[in-house]
C-alpha cells in the first residue's frame, strides 16, 4: 500500500464510531482498523466507518491490499427494529423451461448418455412409460447424437410467447407492513403499477402476476415496491433479473427461516431470502468479471432464482415431490436444498462466538451452484504422484506430481475466485442450453497441446529430454468407478 492510500486508511479509522460492530481489517503493509464493519464481496472488500453510513457510504478496497479480516458481531448488531420491511424475494417465470438434471448416465470414460429416469428415483410419482416417452431410447444417439433424443423438448421461449411473470414480495421486519405502491417495468419500460391495501404481517408473503410476451435477446424485469414509510432496509425493495438466465430452485425448511428471521445478516436486513439472492448477485459478478483471451467479455452466462419452495422437511421425497413432473423431468436448470441436520431439527444452530452464518459471506455457495451448471471439480486434475514412473536412461524410477497450474478459481477451490477461463469458455458456448451433464466440456480435446519444461526457477530448461507417460485406468468390478493401473 502506498503512503497516500495509507494516509486515506488512517484518517478513515480515525473516523470511526463504536457500536457498529467487533470486525477488524488488516492491510499487507500493517495498517489495521478495528471495530468497523467489514463485507467480503469478492473481488473487493467494503468496510463502513460508522452505523449511520450503513449500508450506503462505504470505503471499497481491492482484495489484494487485504491481508486479512475477522468479522465479529455483538448483540447489538442484531437488535430487533419495530419496523416493517418489505423485500422481493423473487420473480417466477413460468411455465419454466425443461433442464436435464437426473437423466444422464455415465460409461467408465466419464462420457455422459441420455437415459430415463426410472420410477425409483421418485417413488410413487414417475410413471417409468411417460419417463420413457420423454426420453426415449434411440441406442447410440443417446450418447452421440443427444440433439435427437431431445428435440421433442422445449428449452427456449419464442419471441411474442406469453408467460406469466410473478414478484413475490415478504414483509421481513417486526411491524406490520403497511399498504404499499409497485411498478413492473421490462426492458426499462414500464408495464404494470399498481398497489397493495393489504397490511402484510411478520413474514407474510404476497405475490402478483403478469402477463408478458416474451421479448426475446436477453430481457431484464425489474420490480419495485414503494412503501412510503421508514423500513429497516432499502437495497431489498428491488428485484432484478435477467428473465434468460439459468433459472435455480431454492428448497428450504420453515423452521431455518424462522431461524434466519432472529439475526441480522451482511446485508442488514433479517431475511434468508435477501442473503442467498445476495449470493447469485455475487455470483453473477464473478462471471462478468472472468476476463480472458478466450472470453473479451467474461462470462455472459447470468444465474437468477426463479423459485423457492418452504417445506416442512428437505429430504428425498419432498424434493421429488417438488421437482420431478409426472414425465420424469426438471424443470429447471438447477437447484439447491438446504437441509437442516439433526442438531438443527433440535434448535441447536450453527452460531459460534455471538456471530451468526449469515454475517459472513458463504463463498462455498457459487461453487456448489457451478456444479449445478455442469461444472467439475478442477482439483481432481491435481495428481499427487502415487505411480512410480520409469526412467528411459536408467533403471531408476521416479513419481512426478502435478498441480493444477491456476488453482485461485472458483471451481479448483471455493473462495472469493474468478472462474477459470475453461469455465468461461464452456458457458459463453453453451450459453442458454439446458443443463443436466457434468464435466461434458472435458471431451473436447484440443487440435494441439505444448509441454513447457522449466527449472525450479521457472527459467526454460534448454535441451531436455522428455519421457512421455499416460496415467492408466481400469474398472473395479462391481464399484462403478476407476482406479489407476500403473503405466501405460
Amino acid at each position: 500500500m502506498n503512503y497516500k492510500l495509507r494516509a486515506a486508511v488512517l484518517a478513515f479509522a480515525s473516523l470511526l464510531l463504536s457500536g457498529l460492530g467487533a470486525d477488524e481489517i488488516l492491510f499487507r503493509d500493517g495498517t489495521e482498523i478495528k471495530d468497523c464493519l467489514v463485507r467480503d464481496e469478492g473481488r473487493v472488500v467494503r468496510v463502513w466507518r460508522r452505523r449511520d453510513d450503513f449500508p450506503g457510504r462505504s470505503r471499497i478496497w481491492p482484495r489484494d491490499e487485504v491481508k486479512s479480516f475477522t468479522i465479529r458481531r455483538g448483540e447489538a448488531w442484531h437488535a430487533h427494529e419495530k419496523l416493517q420491511d418489505l423485500s422481493v424475494t423473487h420473480l417466477e417465470l413460468s411455465p419454466p423451461l425443461v433442464g436435464l438434471h437426473g437423466v444422464y448416465a455415465y460409461d467408465q470414460t466419464g462420457a455422459p448418455r441420455l437415459k430415463a429416469r426410472t420410477s425409483s428415483a421418485c417413488p410413487g410419482r414417475v410413471k417409468p412409460a411417460l419417463a420413457l416417452k420423454a426420453i426415449p431410447d434411440l441406442g447410440d444417439a443417446n450418447r452421440l447424437r443427444p440433439e435427437e433424443v431431445v428435440k421433442g423438448l422445449k428449452f427456449a421461449y419464442e419471441k411474442g410467447e406469453k408467460l406469466t411473470l410473478t414478484a413475490y414480495v415478504k414483509n421481513t421486519g417486526f411491524a406490520r407492513a403497511a399498504p404499499f405502491e409497485y411498478v413492473l417495468e421490462l426492458n426499462g419500460k414500464e408495464m404494470a403499477h399498481g398497489k397493495c391495501d393489504r397490511a402484510l404481517g411478520e413474514l407474510e408473503t404476497v405475490s402478483f402476476s403478469f402477463e408478458i410476451a416474451w421479448p426475446g435477446a436477453d430481457p431484464v424485469a425489474r420490480f419495485k415496491v414503494r412503501p412510503g414509510v421508514k423500513e429497516i432496509a432499502s437495497f431489498n425493495d428491488e428485484g432484478r433479473d435477467v428473465l434468460s438466465a439459468f433459472a435455480f430452485d431454492f428448497l428450504v425448511t420453515r423452521r431455518r427461516i424462522e431461524y434466519w428471521h432472529r439475526y441480522r445478516n451482511t446485508l442488514g436486513s433479517f431475511s434468508w431470502e435477501d442473503y442467498y439472492q445476495w449470493h447469485l448477485d455475487l455470483m453473477n459478478r464473478l462471471f462478468a468479471e472472468s476476463v480472458y483471451p478466450t472470453a473479451p467479455q467474461g462470462i455472459k452466462a447470468r444465474v437468477r432464482l426463479n423459485r423457492i419452495f418452504y417445506l416442512e422437511e428437505v429430504d428425498d421425497r419432498s424434493i421429488a415431490e417438488k421437482l420431478i413432473g409426472p414425465d420424469g423431468l426438471i424443470r429447471n436448470q438447477g437447484s439447491w436444498c438446504f437441509r437442516d441436520s439433526e442438531a438443527e431439527k433440535a434448535g441447536k444452530w450453527w452460531r459460534p462466538g455471538g456471530n451468526f452464518s449469515g454475517c459472513v459471506t458463504e463463498w462455498s455457495l457459487p461453487h456448489e451452484l457451478g456444479h449445478q451448471l455442469g461444472l467439475i471439480d478442477y482439483y481432481n486434475f491435481d495428481y499427487h504422484g502415487r505411480e512410480a514412473f520409469p526412467v528411459a536412461s536408467s533403471s531408476e524410477r521416479v513419481r512426478f506430481s502435478h498441480f493444477f497450474r491456476h488453482p485461485r478459481v472458483m471451481m479448483h477451490w471455493h473462495g472469493p475466485h474468478l472462474f477459470h477461463e475453461l469455465t468461461a469458455e464452456y458457458l459463453n458456448r453453451t450459453k442458454g442450453k439446458p443443463r443436466g451433464a457434468y464435466g461434458d466440456y472435458i471431451f473436447q480435446t484440443p487440435l494441439k497441446s505444448y509441454i513447457q519444461v522449466l527449472d525450479v526457477n521457472g527459467r526454460p530448461v534448454a535441451g531436455a529430454s522428455v519421457d512421455i507417460y499416460q496415467r492408466g485406468a481400469k474398472p473395479i468390478a462391481g464399484e462403478g468407478h476407476l482406479e489407476p493401473d500403473g503405466v501405460r
